[in-house]
């Protein structure tokens, strides 16, 4: 607020906090009365609180202080003195003080005993030198409640009388508008929530004001919940705004129906400008079954004497009911189960950490978190003994959960609780599934039909509790004796690929063809493939240059022939992996010598290039068990025949 003939003449206007200097606009006035309005687009700044200048509240000798930021001065200046009269001019009845002041404290704030504002600094009269009064004990102020009777008008845009103000072209002036939007907050979603446990969320919603902020007294929630309801099933709910703050409450909730609580909020609560997100945040009492919905209703028309911060005025809030997210009170749940993967399958003797079995711990369904610090599993076994066994460990994604002393080798009969100690207690986040691997060592003596598997009993029983509340989880354990694990040599087996040329004549002396693709298969496990054993089942070793070994593009191993020998080793430069129970084919190329009479290839020789599986020419080793496995299966390619 100001006077309107302080902005009258200028084009554009400056607000000064402190050393802080802000951009404003003017957004309307009213010549006749000598009041302006000017917006500020900044939140956070000091407000004064507007007062009530009639004769019954501020009677003639009330203390008046007069604030200015006169010309020629640095900073703001302060006077003080009492109300001396009240003098009338047209419609208006001008308020007057003793208080000294000096030009340019136009549109300052006049302030009563209890710093309230009561009238708008307009003009003072007395002996002048220079820009300074001598003595100024005529000062004249506008009544507030003549600028308040105006505000909601200028505030809006109205424009009365007058003046050459004219904003500037980077900065247009706003209507100034208030608006008002009051809804239900998507961001706190529909849950489940933990019962006996404080500031659970209980729903949401935001308010979006523009052009004043906006003081409440009191709002009153209703909460749906089942029926024969009674009092207190909420305790200690409050309202928090964005930034973590309790704006309302604590207050329970009361009967109010069968099926509705009420919450009954008294605090003052001052609604922003812009946008603002609430919580509703309690604690279910612990009497509420599980399972039993909340849906709280929010009725802002019905919010306590709305009030602008800034006009002093009462608004009304049109914004009718809505509800927010149900929530469901849930008490810890929490669900032990065995995955369907890893599957049934051969395994290697040897073989180091494999996963013999997921263990899902399902708190989906959980109103809060949960947490345990052990967890008993069982492993079956025939053929065999439990000692085969070794260093078990169960790991929640790449930690292991239980090291040290806490590692589990089995022993002792079949099908029995074994318990896994974790090293810290484990938390799984209510809504969450997490997934533990059950990974062990396994023995390279136990037999070649040793059968293994790891699951769960219906007598496991870890302890599990919530970790909010304390109280304990009855947990439900779905028994299974997991997938079974038998013990099987590994094998690397070659033979012919599908994808082998067929018989094909060939220039002597061309380079790179194909002559052959092989088929590898690595069954029981991961085999890294080392080196390839090549025969020439057909042809001489005078009649190739050279041998190159493939895999899709990539060049992963060559070989000679040398002299009259007909095999050829290649220990691959780049080792292949065959995955477990997979199968990779392998291409082999050839370039050959030249053929005529002077040369060591003959016209038309068949040159036929095969897999050497006898012996240890071709070979890989176990991934998992270490162990080396060498080749078996015959292929019979078709050859080539060069001219």
């Amino acid at each position: 607020l100001t006077n309107e003939h302080v902005i009258s003449g200028v084009n554009s206007v400056e607000i000064l906090h402190g050393e802080k200097k802000y951009q404003g606009s003017v957004v309307g006035w009213d010549a006749n009365v000598d009041v302006a309005v000017i917006k500020v687009n900044q939140n956070g700044l000091p407000k004064v609180t507007l007062g009530n200048s009639s004769d019954g509240l501020l009677p003639l000798g009330s203390k008046i202080v007069v604030l200015g930021h006169p010309l020629g001065l640095t900073g703001v200046t302060l006077s003080e003195g009492k109300l001396t009269g009240r003098q009338p001019d047209n419609s208006i009845e001008y308020l007057q003080t003793n208080a000294s002041t000096q030009p340019g404290s136009s549109g300052g704030p006049w302030v009563d005993g209890k710093g309230q504002v009561v009238g708008i600094h307009q003009k003072g009269i007395g002996l002048q030198t220079g820009t300074f009064f001598l003595e100024a004990g005529f000062n004249f102020a506008i009544p507030i409640n003549e600028a308040k009777s105006i505000l909601s008008k200028l505030k809006s845009g109205t424009k009365i009388g007058s003046t050459s103000y004219t904003p500037p072209p980077s900065n247009p002036s706003t209507t100034g508008t208030r608006t008002i939007a009051i809804q239900k907050s998507s961001s706190v979603a529909a849950q489940n929530v933990a019962v006996n446990v404080s500031n659970q969320p209980l729903g949401g919603f935001e308010t979006n004001i523009e052009g004043e902020s906006i003081n409440i007294t009191g709002m009153t929630l209703t909460v749906a919940s089942y029926s024969d309801a009674v009092t207190g099933l909420l305790k200690n709910v409050t309202i928090v705004d964005q930034n973590g703050s309790v704006v309302a409450g604590p207050v329970d909730s009361h009967y109010t129906s069968e099926t509705v609580q009420t919450l009954t909020f008294t605090d003052s609560i001052t609604l922003p400008e812009g946008k603002m997100v609430y919580k509703v945040k309690g604690k279910v009492a612990s009497a509420v079954e599980n399972g039993t919905t909340f849906i709280t209703t929010v009725t802002p028309s019905e919010w306590s004497t709305p009030i602008g911060v800034d006009s002093g005025e009462t608004i009304t809030i049109t914004q009718s009911a809505f509800t927010l997210n149900t929530m469901t009170a849930t008490k810890g749940d929490l669900t032990i189960n065995i995955s369907t993967t890893p599957v049934a399958q051969n395994i290697i003797a040897g073989a180091q950490g494999f996963t013999f079995a997921n263990v899902q711990i399902d708190a989906t369904k959980s109103g809060e978190d949960v947490r345990f610090s052990s967890l008993p599993l069982a492993m079956t076994f025939s053929n065999t003994s439990a000692e085969k066994i070794t260093g078990c460990k169960l790991f929640n994604g790449n930690s292991a959960l239980n090291t040290g002393s806490n590692i589990v080798n089995p022993s002792g009969i079949s099908d029995v609780d074994i318990n896994f100690t974790f090293d810290s207690t484990l938390i799984i986040p209510k809504g969450t599934v997490k997934t533990l691997a059950l990974k062990c060592n396994i023995s390279s003596s136990v037999s070649g039909n040793g059968i293994f598997s790891w699951g769960i009993n219906s007598t496991s029983n870890p302890t599990v509790t919530g970790l909010a509340s304390g109280s304990l989880v009855t947990e439900v354990v779905v028994p299974s004796a997991g997938p079974t694990m038998t013990v099987a040599s590994a094998s690397l087996i070659v033979s012919e690929d599908p994808s082998s040329p067929s018989y094909k004549t060939v220039v002597a002396g061309s380079t790179g063809n194909v002559v052959s693709v092989f088929k590898f298969h690595a069954s029981n496990e991961a085999i890294t493939l080392q080196r390839i054993g090549l025969k020439l089942t057909e042809g001489l070793a005078s009649d190739i240059k050279s041998v190159s070994i493939w895999r899709g593009s990539h060049l992963v191993g060559t070989a000679i022939f040398t002299g009259s020998n007909t095999n050829a080793t290649s220990t691959l430069n780049t080792p292949v992996t065959i995955s477990k129970d997979s199968d990779i084919a392998i291409t082999v190329k050839v370039d050959l010598a030249d053929a005529d009479t002077s040369q060591p290839g003959p016209e038309g020789t068949l040159v036929v290039v095969d897999v050497d599986t006898n012996g240890m020419n071709t070979q890989g080793v176990g991934q998992e068990s270490g162990t080396t496995v060498n080749a078996s299966g015959t292929t019979s390619s078709e050859g080539i025949r060069v001219f």
